[in-house]
Parts: C-alpha cells; structure tokens; sequence
C-alpha cells in the first residue's frame, strides 16, 4: 500500500501542472481563436490535410474537445481528409503535449520527436482513407458549447468564462487520469514486476497491449506520458505505442465519433488507424530509432 501511494502521489504531482496550463490554455485559445481561421490553410487536398496535422502547434486543443472542433471545420467546407488529419495529429503536435512528454520522459528528446512524427505520419495515412469524402453530419454552431453572443465580451465577462472553461476542462480531464494512474501503478507493481523475457518478443507482444491499454484508459494527451515513462520493464516503443494511439482513439473518442460519423467512417478510425501506429511502432522497433546517443 506504501508504495503504491508513494508512486500514485509522485506521477499525480509531476503530471498536475501540465493538465492545468492544458486546460488554461485550451480555453484561452477556444475564447480568442476561432479554428475557422484554420480554414484557409486546410482546404487543399494534400497540402491542406499536412497543414491540418500540424494545427495543433497554433492551435493547441486536448482530445476531449478536437472531435467537435473537426465535425465544425469540415461544416465550413474544409475536405474530410484534413477535418480528420486535425483530429488525429493536433492533441499531439501540440507545445504542451510535447512539453510534458519530454519532461515526463527525463529529457529524452528522441521520443518526443517520434511521438510528433508518428502522431504526423498516422495522421495523414489515416486522413488519405477520406479523400473525397464528406461527414454525414454538419457541426451547426449550436453545437458548440462555447459559443457566446456580444453582450459577454467585457473583459471581465472573457475572464470568468476562461476560468470557467478551465474548471470544467481539467475536472473532465483529471477523472480519467487519476483512474489511469491507478491502473498504471497496480499494473507496474503487480503485473511488470519480475517480467524479463527476450527482448524481441517482448516487443512484439507489448506494443499491441500497451496500445490497448492506452485505449481503455481513455487519459488525455497532457498527461499521458507520465503514465508511460515510469513502466519500465516494457520496451520503450510499447511506451511509445501508449502516447501516439492514446490521443488518436479511445473510449471517450468513440462515444463521440458516433455523433458525426457514419458506422463505416467509426470502422475505419477504431480499426484501420490503430493497424496503423502498431504498424509504425514495429517499424520504430526494427530500425532502432528509439536507440541512440542522447536516449535515456
């Protein structure tokens, strides 16, 4: 019991700050910046849907919020293929995301610029499965949530609206993640511990368990590296499985998908996106990309 409190209140502690700033800054962006801007830049086919995977650099948004975000942005006329590009990679390639991930991870920068460049490549191969294709369903601006009319533009309207943005954004994002620590602590006291076999093997059979783990767990992109780093008898690119497919589907995700997408489109975001990153994890593997000078 001792140890799992003293590890439970460790990962908690150095992983809090990065759900805070998070949620603050998902709201400041979400009050100030409207995706609508993104327009533009992502209705091009090809050059659109790169410019839709990396929008989470300037417009940084947690996972539980990106599914609405994409199902408005495709309403606007912006191609399905870059509405999903942006909802997969832009939880990902975001500063803070990669930020906690580096931290959570000791330093270790490798890691981080393969979570962004997995998160990019998945990404695109997933938003070239919608080429030509429309969602069946029109995010209107009733949906959003955060709409708001001209009578609450003060400064001191903005203000609490962002706190209270805040509030709701890491309350929503710290159930999951308490739950997901306390997984992860009992799976790394009572499960990992003692587990030593050969190193290929491992891999092979630890990527699509720590993929499917990352799935139920359901915690959100800011913090799910500090769930990850600390499991150290799995193979770093099972670590690394964790935090690209994490942020793409999970549970949440899936309950949400089924309000703008047909059951073909579901199909091919739980199934075919998920074949993906454990196709690229196994190519991380084999060519040894996560061993290197500067890996920890």
């Amino acid at each position: 019991m001792n140890d799992f409190l003293l590890i439970f209140t460790s990962m908690a502690i150095e992983a809090f700050p990065f759900l805070l700033i998070g949620s603050l800054a998902a709201s400041v962006v979400e009050e100030y910046f409207s995706p609508e801007k993104l327009e533009k830049f992502f209705r091009r086919p090809f050059s659109g849907a790169v410019c839709a995977a990396a929008g989470g650099l300037v417009f940084p948004v947690c996972e539980c919020g990106i599914v609405p975000v994409a199902a408005r942005l495709a309403g606007k006329g912006v191609p399905a293929s870059s509405a999903i590009a942006f909802m997969l990679a832009a939880p990902i390639i975001n500063p803070f995301v990669l930020l906690s991930t580096y931290v959570a991870f000791g330093g270790n920068l490798r890691i981080v610029i393969l979570r962004a460049g997995s998160a990019l490549v998945a990404a695109l191969i997933g938003a070239y499965l919608f080429r030509g294709e429309s969602l069946p369903e029109k995010i209107t601006a009733g949906h959003c949530s955060h709409c708001h009319s001209k009578d609450h533009e003060s400064r001191d309207g903005r203000f609490f609206r962002i706190m209270s943005m805040t509030g709701n954004e890491l309350l929503h994002m710290a159930v999951p993640f308490f739950i997901g620590v306390s997984i992860a602590v009992l799976f790394r006291l009572f499960i990992l511990r003692g587990i030593r076999i050969e190193q290929g093997l491992q891999s092979f059979a630890a990527i699509p368990l720590s993929m499917g783990a990352a799935m139920l767990m359901s915690v959100c992109s800011e913090a799910d590296a500090f769930i990850a780093a600390p499991l150290l008898n799995l193979p770093l690119s099972a670590r690394l499985a964790f935090i690209v497919i994490g942020p793409m589907v999970d549970i949440k995700l899936f309950l949400q998908w089924r309000r703008f997408f047909s059951p073909t489109q579901i199909f091919r975001l739980a199934v075919l996106v998920p074949m993906i990153v454990w196709v690229l994890m196994m190519l991380v593997e084999a060519l040894g990309l996560l061993r290197g000078g500067f890996l920890t």
